[in-house]
């Protein structure tokens, strides 16, 4: 007791030092988060993201057949395949990006495309059905059409 009595003054100057260290190093932390969040909004914005492209989950199933789909068929040849969990079987994931230049591909305005020549080359006699979400899975007919002056079966994705 003898020891605060005569070091008191000492004491209360260690309590203020401690005091205002602990208060300015709280006041810096505080300074660089209102910085941060004013430079952040003070900055310009930049132009918004590209739209984002659709995607579509795809097969191809040609002449009715269990075992005549596409890009299965495709073996190594296949781009954007990947496989859908079914025995052997594989869809494409393509964007809606084509030009119509492409063998097969969906245009922008989801007109979903494959060429007849590409079709005959992996084996169609007479038809072709789409498979996908927008069908349910369950084979809907392309319908016979012209993509850059070549003849390709088309469907309308929505």
């Amino acid at each position: 007791m003898n020891f605060l009595k005569k070091n008191w003054l000492v004491l209360l100057m260690a309590l203020i030092i401690v005091s205002f260290t602990f208060l300015y190093l709280s006041r810096i932390e505080t300074t660089k988060i209102v910085k941060t969040t004013e430079t952040e909004e003070a900055a310009p914005k930049k132009a918004t993201t590209a739209p984002e492209v659709k995607t579509t989950l795809f097969c191809l199933q040609m002449d009715g057949l269990q075992d005549g789909h596409l890009p299965a068929g495709m073996g190594e040849k296949a781009k954007d395949a990947y496989p859908n969990g079914l025995k052997d079987g594989y869809n494409w994931n393509l964007q809606w990006t084509s030009t119509g230049s492409e063998p097969y591909g969906i245009m922008p305005d989801g007109t979903l495309f494959a060429k007849e020549s590409f079709l005959k080359e992996y084996g169609m006699v007479s038809s072709v059905a789409l498979k996908c979400d927008a069908t349910n899975w369950a084979p809907e007919s392309l319908e016979k059409g012209v993509v850059n002056n070549e003849t390709a079966y088309i469907y309308k994705l929505k």
